[in-house]
């Protein structure tokens, strides 16, 4: 199952151009200050950054708002507070409670960043943060299917990147942008032919170039080397399907990270994905005990995953009944998230496959059908019409 960011706009690009590490390379209230050029205040937002991507929350809260007092009225307070929001909507994709915060978080970055750019068009720090707000609420839109208006952030943001850019092209952060941008561009006009509609407006990808600038970011960057990994990770899962790069970025993620919920459930995925179940059942047992004990961002949708790969665990190594406790529990939490989230609609259809190798085939049939009730998931309907064909073995 891929549940991940859309980047079906060719802005998926630009949507990470404004990763959390780059905050911290922005500048100050007017345009005549720039953070770009204080060295402490550049470190602050690093050390704040690093923390964030770790769910250490309140410590960067800390160092975010020591920056807010140092630079007020700049875009940097806040894009970093909207980065605090952003990876609270992450841990769990489907719930929209902070989506509104977010939303003005990011705005508030763009109004501030005009203010800046009034007086000065060609001010990086008003680019930068503009872009970066820009790109987010891009970001987020795609997730809510929100095309049209992501389409439209998205083109106003790559825009600004492209000025950036012209303005120093030896900035090896700025590669991050543009290396996002040309492999989902790439990848968005060859796979989704709806896209054509709009693929006007935007420059030619390259998927090549594109990997190359993210690497180069990486390795060299000073605040993008976390997201440019993130997004290297995801390029090598979800489309190349490169099983020695999914794990060389995810490790280095889950090494550098340990604290992050996000990265810890997708090394589990990643391993399901490529069939080394080995791997899977302690990773998913350790997700499902750190939401036990209540560790920040291991919330209901972690859990909800963790219930969900248990099971397909037990299943996978024959043991059909082994896996009943945790669809039990995986139900259990889904009732309480409100929704029929993915792991909610695979989970009933995974009840439907126990039954029907035990031999329950009226109960099985049951639940396929409640499945074609719901929202479809990862083909979920798809194959509760054919088990309801021909019984799952």
């Amino acid at each position: 199952m891929r549940i991940h960011l859309r980047p079906i706009l060719l802005v998926g690009a630009l949507l990470l151009l404004a990763g959390p590490a780059l905050a911290a390379a922005q500048p100050r209230s007017l345009p005549a200050q720039s953070l770009l050029t204080d060295e402490p205040a550049m470190q602050l937002a690093e050390a704040g950054i690093d923390a964030l991507y770790n769910m250490e929350f309140d410590a960067a809260q800390a160092r975010f708002d020591q920056l807010e007092g140092l630079y007020p009225d700049h875009p940097v307070g806040p894009f970093l507070d909207g980065l605090m929001t952003w990876w609270e909507v992450m841990v769990d994709l489907q719930n929209r409670q902070h989506d509104k915060r977010f939303l003005k978080l990011m705005d508030e970055t763009i109004r501030r960043a005009d203010r800046r750019l009034k007086v000065d068009k060609n001010d990086l720090d008003g680019l930068f943060f503009k872009s970066m707000g820009l790109s987010f609420r891009s970001r987020l839109r795609s997730n809510r299917s929100q095309e049209l208006r992501a389409a439209r952030d998205g083109k106003r943001a790559l825009d600004l990147i492209i000025r950036l850019a012209e303005q120093d092209a030896q900035n090896d952060d700025f590669y991050f942008g543009w290396g996002v941008y040309d492999y989902y561009a790439d990848v968005a006009e060859e796979r989704y032919s709806a896209l054509k509609l709009i693929s006007w407006a935007f420059p030619n990808g390259d998927k090549e170039r594109g990997i190359a600038q993210l690497e180069r970011s990486f390795k060299n960057g000073r605040f993008l080397k976390a997201e440019a990994a993130y997004f290297l990770f995801q390029i090598y899962y979800f489309y190349e399907k490169n099983f020695a790069k999914s794990i060389e970025y995810i490790t280095w993620l889950r090494m550098t990270y340990p604290g992050n919920a996000v990265f810890h459930a997708l090394e589990g995925r990643m391993y399901a994905r490529f069939g080394r179940w080995d791997r899977v059942g302690d990773i998913f047992a350790e997700v499902l005990r750190r939401h036990e004990a209540a560790q920040t961002g291991y919330g209901l949708g972690l859990a909800e995953q963790a219930f969900y790969y248990l099971a397909r665990n037990e299943m996978r190594y024959g043991d059909v009944e082994g896996a009943i406790p945790y669809l039990r529990k995986l139900d259990d939490t889904a009732a309480r998230l409100k929704a029929d989230t993915p792991y909610k609609v695979l989970g009933r259809l995974r009840q439907g496959m126990v039954l029907d190798r035990m031999g329950h085939r009226d109960g099985a049939v049951m639940r396929y059908k409640e499945v074609l009730s719901m929202k479809d998931w990862s083909g979920a309907h798809r194959r509760a019409k054919a088990y309801l064909k021909k019984p799952y073995r």
